[in-house]
């Protein structure tokens, strides 16, 4: 039997992700005053592994915390439906969706069917949505808030469900997955063959400070794991980050990229 909980979105923050869409170009839809009573934009915020004791943990040790002053405090089960101990999968999809499932499953009930996810809520809406992580984008935690798979270690199938959808701003780590197997994308090229990683080009090593070597890295086709292979990953050969781009995606991969996002029409 499927269990339904209920679950509690445990703050409401002013000017954040979740707009009205509008036509790129056109007046800002933050212009636009929100109902009385409606929050116009909505950030839910996930602490890995946080629960109560985490919280009291920290609040010994620092005092009285931020959230604590909220005006609204609610809780939700977050276990798995078979076990009192969660996965991030697990946990994730009952937030995204108030569904307690099987631990490793992303999005899924125990029969196969998708679970709902307050992302595609919003989508269906017609509002803005963006996944924001400080891990891959195809981890466990942001794929339940978007995609529907078995097991949480099939971040391939992920990363395709995430290039299908119409996610507004997705930042995050693990663009390997976007990417054919041995292929890179190059700032304003195309997929190529990179060679074999070397501290320096020719007979001489090349030092250069961090900064340096970050801004020549991100230019170069020198892209290696921590395993020493080159990216990307992907085995059906299929370039991701083509095919958003051709969607109205925009690439980014520096600091400086980011900055410059802003300035201009709204793009995806």
């Amino acid at each position: 039997m499927l269990r339904r909980k209920i679950f509690v979105l445990l703050f409401v923050i002013p000017h954040a992700f979740l707009a009205p869409r509008a036509a790129w170009g056109a007046e800002s839809p933050a212009a636009a005053p929100a109902p009385p009573g409606w929050a116009r934009n909505v950030i839910l915020m996930i602490g890995d592994g946080m629960g109560l004791a985490q919280i009291s943990s920290a609040r010994y040790k620092k005092g009285r915390l931020a959230l604590e002053d909220m005006e609204f405090t609610g809780f939700s089960y977050t276990h798995s439906l078979e076990d009192f101990v969660t996965d991030s999968s697990a946990s994730a999809t009952a937030l995204a969706s108030g569904y307690l499932v099987l631990n490793g499953w992303v999005g899924l009930h125990p029969d196969g069917t998708p679970t709902k996810t307050v992302l595609e809520y919003a989508e269906e809406k017609g509002m803005w949505t963006g996944l924001v992580v400080t891990c891959g984008v195809t981890h466990a935690t942001p794929a339940s808030m978007a995609a529907h798979v078995k097991s949480r270690g099939s971040e391939e199938d992920i990363a395709l469900q995430l290039s299908q959808l119409d996610i507004e701003v997705i930042l995050g780590g693990g663009w390997e997955k976007f990417l054919p197997v041995r292929s890179t994308k190059l700032d304003g090229g195309s997929p190529v063959e990179p060679p074999v990683f070397a501290a320096g080009r020719g007979s001489a090593p090349l030092l250069v400070s961090g900064r340096d070597f970050l801004e020549r890295s991100l230019l170069t086709a020198d892209k290696v794991g921590s395993d020493g292979k080159p990216y990307g990953v992907r085995k059906d050969k299929r370039n991701l980050i083509d095919e958003m781009e051709g969607r109205g995606y925009r690439f980014i991969r520096s600091a400086a990229q980011l900055a410059l996002v802003s300035s201009g029409a709204p793009e995806k």
